[in-house]
């Protein structure tokens, strides 16, 4: 007697990051989907709107074959923000996150850090030019090699990045692929006029 032995494999995806509703490596459309469920006001970057709903506009992603940010406001820690979601050039994977708070205090900074440090371990103080050191300071975390958390705070406001390592190299790769391909596209189409 023939015995079938089937094996189910369960693999879990393990993401860089992971901020509120947002994991690295989705793409365009899983963001949009999960914006219109949860009604987020997502937009193309560039566009200055007041809408406080999702705009249905948005499903339609053949409109946005190169627009590679899109953003949204909202309110983080009793303090108005700007989430900005980017997203590789080809593949259209989220790879970072920015986070933009224009106003804030030390308490503020001080809160932000304790979060960050509670979750990612202690940070490092990051300074590379005595700009870095006059007007703005820098911190970053990494939880491991394809994660980084980075903070840039200045008297213009608080800026924290989440990058998937991984996912912007993937993104420096297509966007070199592009380039490539419009350069031996210039090539073929001007080499007749010389």
């Amino acid at each position: 007697m023939k015995q079938l032995v089937i094996f189910i494999l369960f693999t879990k995806i393990i993401f860089a990051f992971h901020f509120d509703n947002w994991e690295s490596s989705m793409t365009l459309n899983q963001i949009i989907q999960i914006a219109k469920k949860n009604n987020i006001p997502l937009q193309k970057n560039g566009i200055i709107t007041s809408c406080k709903v999702f705009k249905k506009s948005l499903l339609y992603l053949d409109k946005y074959p190169n627009n590679r940010i899109f953003k949204y406001n909202t309110e983080l820690l009793n303090q108005k923000a700007t989430i900005y979601l980017y997203f590789t050039k080809i593949s259209k994977k989220l790879y970072k996150i920015k986070i933009n708070w224009t106003k804030h205090n030390k308490q503020f900074e001080e809160n932000l850090y304790k979060i960050l440090d509670k979750k990612y371990g202690k940070r490092k103080i990051l300074t590379s030019s005595i700009g870095e050191l006059i007007f703005f300071k820098q911190r970053e975390w990494r939880k491991d090699n394809k994660t980084v958390i980075r903070t840039k705070i200045s008297n213009a406001g608080t800026i924290l990045f989440y990058i998937d390592k991984d996912e912007e190299k993937r993104d420096n790769i297509e966007k070199k692929k592009i380039i490539n391909k419009n350069i031996k596209q210039s090539l073929i189409k001007d080499s007749n006029k010389f």
